[in-house]
Parts: structure tokens; sequence; C-alpha cells
């Protein structure tokens, strides 16, 4: 190689520095910079191994070599890449079966509600909270139903005219039957509603609140005697009513007779006093002057 050619080679150390700049502004040339503008590195040691290869080459072709070598490898725009293809519809949320099972995602468990209705069984039909509306009948004189008697003339087409109930005495702590008859108290309590009821006020009467009980047959102690209570449903509604003896149950147990009769039941005792009493005298007579 001629010291010409030597003397026009650029220094080694700049052709790193040649390719990410403007190339003709070191060489002394120039031309329309590449809108793409490539930068080629070398290993160290190859860039002098390249120029010496092209020792050959004048240095007016160099410009044209190193142009050829930073243009880029396509003319055209590169095609834009295919956008991805959309992502499924979400699926409608599956229903929850009726009967229970696992919450729906997204939704609030739903309630269960209880079937209403007649069913098939023994027990006949339940009510809303699954117990059977209909019941052994405790005594002849009571229904099926709770808290239900028969009416007074199926009572005396019947015989049905002795009404028994149990007592207790809590001073000897004895038990006893006492027996009331049906057509001779019907008659005193029928007349007492019929002077009392415009002065009650819907209100029982002191009489009823605090009622007079008899003597005990066996310690012959006054004032001492009760009537068996046992469960809510075996309640002896009649032989209460006949012995105007109902001022001794319990607010629950009044609560429970006006429950089951569809009959107002919040309020003071002598309230739902009163209305047990009425009650109980309307299914007996229907037709009576009994309303309330």
């Amino acid at each position: 190689m001629d010291n010409n050619m030597k003397s026009a080679l650029p220094d080694p150390s700049l052709v790193a520095l040649a390719f990410p700049l403007n190339l003709p502004f070191i060489i002394g040339q120039s031309w329309p910079q590449s809108p793409h503008p490539t930068t080629v590195l070398f290993a160290p040691g190859e860039e002098v191994g390249f120029l010496m290869s092209r020792a050959s080459a004048t240095p007016s072709s160099w410009p044209v070599l190193f142009q050829e070598m930073a243009r880029p490898q396509y003319d055209d725009p590169p095609a834009q890449m295919p956008l991805p293809p959309p992502p499924p519809h979400p699926l409608p949320p599956t229903p929850r079966p009726r009967g229970g099972g696992a919450p729906t995602l997204g939704r609030p468990p739903m309630r269960v509600r209880r079937k209403r209705g007649r069913v098939s069984g023994s027990c006949g039909s339940l009510n809303w909270k699954g117990k059977a509306k209909t019941i052994t009948p405790p005594y002849p004189w009571a229904t099926d139903r709770r808290a239900v008697i028969h009416r007074y003339s199926y009572l005396i087409s019947n015989g049905l005219t002795k009404i028994t109930g149990e007592m207790h005495c809590r001073r000897c702590e004895k038990k006893f039957e006492m027996e009331y008859d049906l057509k001779e108290k019907f008659a005193l309590l029928g007349d007492y509603i019929a002077q009392n009821l415009p002065t009650m006020h819907h209100r029982a009467s002191v009489e009823w609140m605090y009622p007079a009980v008899p003597d005990c047959p066996y310690c012959q102690q006054a004032n001492c005697v009760r009537p068996v209570f046992t469960k809510k449903k075996a309640v002896n509604w009649l032989f209460l009513l006949l012995g105007q003896l109902l001022g001794f149950c319990k607010l629950s147990e009044l609560r429970y007779f006006c429950k089951h009769t569809s009959s107002h039941r919040t309020g003071a005792k002598d309230r739902i006093l009163y209305s047990t009493y009425l009650g109980l005298c309307k299914q007996l007579d229907p037709s009576g002057p009994f309303s309330m």
C-alpha cells in the first residue's frame, strides 16, 4: 500500500464514531444523511482489518461504500404488526339453583325461602314455620286446630255436657279433677257478658283478671287451688272458660290463643284476656252477642 493511500485512511480510533455520527463530516465530503442512521459496531481490532480489506478502493469510493453499509435493509417502511384478536366475550353468570348450592361469582348469595302450602304426609298441611297446622285433639271438646274448640250445638248433640279439668293444690300438693256443666256455666257466662260488656271498654274486668277458686277438697285451704298447665297446645280452653279461670293463664299462653285465632295479641294482659274470653265465646256460639 502506497503512502498516499495510508495517509488517506482515517484514524482507526475514529471509525467507531464515524458510523453513529455524520461520516462525511470526518472524511471531508458531504451527501444527504440517511433518514434511518444505522450504528455499526466493530469488535476490537476488526475495524482496521475491515478497512485494510478495502485497500483497493479509492478515497472517492469510501463514502459510497459506507453509505451502502449504513443504508437500511429495506426501502419501504415496515408493515404494522397484526393486532391480536379481541378477547372473547365474557360468559354470562351461571344462575344459582333454587334448592341452594354454591353462590354465583359476582352475585350475593340468594336467600332460600321455605316452601309454603300443602304437603303430603300424615301431619296434613304445614304453616310458614314448618309446623303442622293440625294436631291430635287433646280433649273431646277440642278440635284438631290449635286453640279451637267445638261449637255449642256440636257438643250438645254428641252428649259432651260435662267438661272436666285437672286442678292442683299449692298447699297439700294434691291433684284432682273438677267438673262443670256446659249448659249451666255457659248460661251464667253469657249473662255476665251481656251485663258488663258496655262498661269493660275492651279490657277484662277484675273478676276475670283475679278469678275466685273453690277451697281444696283435701286440705280445706282457701285460695290455693290452681289449674294445671302443661304445653300451650294442650291448654283446656273450654274448661277455663266455663270456670272463668282464664286469668291464671300466662301472657304467653293468651298470646298463643290470639295468634292461632287471628286476633290482636299485643298490649296489656287485660286487653288480651278480654279478646280471649270473647274469642272462645264466639267459637262456642258464633251467633251470640260476643262481637269485639
